[in-house]
């Protein structure tokens, strides 16, 4: 929704204001992503806004650390489309390799009660989905991810991250290992298929799905 124009240092807003209000009567749904939603003032206020049509759903990306108990209550009057909490581990060290030091329970806190309020949401019951970029970082925990997403009432959503010179330049000079592929194929391999039958005997079918389009980018040309 906004964005930080890098040479006056300050923030534009795209579809702020009138425009955004006469989009929204011609939208079924809105989705929030980029950054931290919740952090960005404009689209914020956006998500959190009751006074959108009584048909559009408000669908939106979030690291989870921000949802806190005040924003559940605000959530409780909003039409929910899904909501997809980007954790890519399953453990804090991974986390806070992957996210630089960022807080995993923290993080995870803000899923649980998001997971609580889909189950419960008086307008509309919806699905939390939370999204793993399987990397060199985290990929060895792919069947713990699986877990602790059935654990918590998580939807596992699987990516492998796109091969990018610049990322893996990145990577090397931070040396966390995060935004690079898997540098061992059959390493890959045999824990996407450990987490794929833990998926299966969970009856987790997103899970199931995306792990086997994750094995389908990644396996070699034949």
């Amino acid at each position: 929704m906004c964005y930080l124009d890098l040479d006056s240092g300050r923030k534009r807003d795209w579809y702020g204001g009138a425009r955004l209000v006469e989009l929204m009567h011609y939208l079924e749904e809105i989705k929030i992503f980029g950054c931290e939603p919740l952090f960005c003032e404009t689209s914020r206020a956006l998500i959190l806004n009751t006074r959108k049509p009584p048909w559009t759903h408000t669908s939106f990306l979030t690291n989870g650390t921000l949802v806190t108990d005040r924003v559940i209550g605000a959530l409780e009057a909003v039409r929910i489309g899904s909501v997809d909490v980007s954790l890519d581990a399953a453990t804090a060290a991974t986390y806070e390799r992957v996210r630089l030091r960022g807080d995993f329970a923290k993080a995870l806190d803000g899923a649980r009660r998001l997971v609580e309020l889909g189950r419960r949401h008086a307008i509309r019951r919806f699905s939390v989905f939370a999204d793993f970029v399987v990397q060199e970082a985290n990929y060895r925990e792919l069947k713990s991810f699986v877990d602790l997403c059935f654990d918590t009432g998580l939807t596992p959503n699987f990516t492998i991250v796109a091969a990018s010179p610049e990322a893996q330049r990145r990577s090397l000079l931070q040396r966390t290992g995060g935004s690079v592929r898997p540098q061992s194929f059959r390493d890959l391999n045999d824990r996407l298929e450990s987490a794929l039958a833990s998926a299966e005997g969970l009856n987790m079918g997103f899970a199931v799905r995306s792990l086997r389009r994750v094995q389908q980018q990644v396996a070699p040309p034949r």
